[in-house]
């Protein structure tokens, strides 16, 4: 499959790579499927592109590198909407924003997206009680983890 945008330059993508969102991202329904993309080899940042409109992508991350005790728990429902029988197969990421030229740089850790790796299905949950925002600054990330590390539980599929 060929896609074409900016951010892809018709780039030959393998189906198989495709992530598919059943219920597309919280606030894009339409956008069902993605493929994840390294920046570089070593890079911590990926681009997470839509495949069904090449003109919308976003920086991930996974949130660990930001907060070694950021914990994503599904509840029952949202493990057999992913279809994880074994935790092992669950890849958790947040969408990175950078502002500011770069001075600024953010993560959507109320919002993270849950990846069944296996089985290439995904889906951004809304996490309760959780001490964290979507805008969430990354550089100050370690004090507030360590106000309220173990409340959070993923709801919203």
């Amino acid at each position: 499959m060929k896609i074409d945008s900016d951010n892809l330059k018709g780039q030959e993508l393998n189906e198989r790579d495709m992530i598919l969102f059943e219920k597309g991202l919280i606030g894009l329904p339409e956008l069902k499927r993605f493929i994840v993309m390294d920046f570089e080899e070593e890079s911590p940042l990926h681009w997470l592109q839509s495949i069904d409109n090449p003109n919308i992508g976003f920086i991930v991350a996974n949130p660990i590198m930001f907060a070694p005790n950021y914990l994503v728990t599904l509840e029952p429902g949202a493990k057999k909407y992913l279809r994880i029988d074994n935790d092992d197969e669950m890849v958790v990421m947040v969408i990175v924003t950078v502002k500011d030229k770069g001075r600024l740089v953010t993560g959507n850790l109320l919002g993270p997206i849950v990846v069944n790796a296996s089985k290439r299905l995904a889906c951004q949950i809304a996490l309760e009680q959780s001490g964290f925002g979507t805008e969430q600054p990354l550089r100050d990330i370690r004090d507030i983890e360590k106000a309220d590390a173990d409340t959070r539980s993923g709801v919203t599929v």
